[in-house]
């Protein structure tokens, strides 16, 4: 509904399906492909690009209204073996663009969707919030820190995400889509 309205609201058209949604001239999806599910009939202009985040890994730290420290989250994935989250987005990408397994306990929105990706290519495991106990927590987090294929995969979609291009492959193909008004086509990429 809230789709609906922002298109009504922006004058497009309604449409009836998700794949309509998209724009003509460029979809950019801040995963790389080996991190989504297996895919068909994805539009010509469709581009994995990796995170669209600062390349980097700095984060800005200065918040002086706050009252407390602010935790640097990249820079502590960086330093992390593992990482323990809700899976969303953020958080997941960062800790694999670090080479970082993860422990995902997911919550709402799009955790779980998030979840089963990670679980799908074996970067880290996953324990639905209905099954969360110490107990189960603490026998995941030693099965992710013993068994190497966990790191393995996280530094394989680390290598995806650098070679997928980031936030400076999505500028180009943005500038690219604006500047000729025409389909940015993954294949010209």
């Amino acid at each position: 509904n809230v789709v609906i309205e922002q298109r009504y609201q922006w004058k497009l058209p309604p449409y009836i399906h998700w794949e309509d949604s998209g724009s003509p001239l460029a979809q950019i999806c801040q995963l790389p492909p080996e991190f989504d599910f297996p895919r068909v009939n994805l539009p010509q202009w469709f581009h994995y690009t990796g995170p669209l985040q600062d390349p980097s890994g700095s984060e800005l730290i200065s918040f002086p209204s706050l009252s407390f420290p602010f935790a640097p989250q990249q820079q502590l994935i960086q330093r992390s073996a593992l990482t323990i989250t809700h899976a969303g987005m953020n958080t997941v990408l960062g800790a694999l663009s670090s080479g970082v397994p993860l422990v995902a306990i997911p919550i709402t929105s799009e955790q779980p969707g998030i979840a089963a990706r990670l679980a799908r290519t074996g970067a880290g495991e996953v324990i639905p919030l209905s099954r969360l106990s110490v107990p189960k927590l603490r026998a995941v987090i030693q099965q992710v820190l013993t068994e190497d294929s966990y790191k393995q995969n996280a530094v394989r979609l680390q290598q995806a995400i650098h070679k997928a291009g980031g936030v400076s492959r999505a500028a180009d193909i943005i500038e690219k889509a604006v500047s000729t008004s025409k389909p940015v086509l993954s294949s010209q990429l």
